[in-house]
């Protein structure tokens, strides 16, 4: 009888040990998908951004192409 109860307290501790490592083990499969997410996201928003800054960009050079840059000294 007592060999029987250790065997049984093995069994459990190992079924519980195996539980934990599984649940962690799918925490962290979530975890890194929720970071891959989380990159994706980022990866979009500077692209947009880039988008924005080399637009402004090639029309302030444009801009500054068409004018007259010459230099004047009047303070007028």
């Amino acid at each position: 009888m007592k060999k029987i109860l250790i065997a049984a307290t093995l069994v459990g501790a190992a079924g519980a040990g195996l539980f934990m490592y599984m649940r962690q083990r799918n925490q962290g499969g979530k975890i890194m998908d929720d970071m891959n997410g989380l990159a994706d996201k980022a990866t979009q928003k500077l692209k947009k951004h880039w988008r924005k800054i080399t637009q402004t960009a090639d029309e302030l050079q444009t801009s500054n192409n068409s004018t007259d840059n010459t230099y004047n000294h009047s303070m007028s």
